[in-house]
């Protein structure tokens, strides 16, 4: 039987991977997986039982948002390992899982990862942290992370939203003179496309 550890952040989004988690650790179990759970508990956890225990399993899951999920690619990445990655999208916007045409419902995108084929997935790098998404600096970038995930569980998108409206007071401007004065809000992606919700990396 194949091995899989499924990440679990048990504060993501509603809290929907929670109530949901028996039946989808059952959709592993019909799929062939004896199934590990680890739940976060913290920033960093997704990435560093990722880093320390991928190469022990068949594939790595992450149920939880666009933020669990970029620290399981982390972690993986950080290994060296070519350990396939499945997402089911559990927060509260999950950007990523929606550029990737992933299931919302969670026990759909839990029997896509079983029966679907892994897609490589590109990764970039910024100041030595890679993301799997998008990465963004300047203005309204500090949104995401100030956002309470209270707020974020009772208002959703929302609350990145009304987080961005919060800073607009601070924002200054400041005239250019060269590139690197220029007060700016610049992301970069790694692209669009369909996947099943399995993925390798490749950096």
């Amino acid at each position: 039987m194949k091995r899989l550890l499924l990440i679990l952040n048990p504060c993501s989004g509603k809290k929907r991977a929670n109530r949901a988690l028996a039946e989808i650790v059952s959709i592993f179990n019909r799929g062939g997986y004896d199934v590990t759970v680890y739940t976060t508990a913290a920033r960093g956890d997704a990435t560093q039982v990722a880093a320390s225990r991928c190469r022990e399993f068949d594939c790595v899951v992450c149920a939880g948002g666009d933020g669990t999920f970029n620290e399981v690619v982390s972690g993986v990445y950080a290994a060296g390992s070519d350990t396939p990655i499945g997402y089911i999208p559990a927060g509260s916007t999950n950007d990523f899982a929606s550029s990737m045409n992933l299931s919302r419902n969670l026990l759909q995108a839990a029997r896509d990862i079983v029966e679907g084929e892994p897609r490589t997935l590109d990764l970039g790098s910024f100041n030595g942290r890679c993301f799997s998404y998008v990465a963004s600096f300047g203005a309204f970038t500090r949104a995401s992370y100030a956002t309470s995930q209270s707020v974020k569980n009772a208002l959703g998108h929302l609350a990145y939203v009304l987080g961005g409206i919060k800073e607009l007071p601070s924002i200054r401007s400041r005239p250019a003179t060269d590139s690197h004065s220029a007060s700016m809000v610049a992301s970069a992606s790694t692209g669009r496309f369909r996947s099943c919700g399995v993925v390798t990396l490749l950096p």
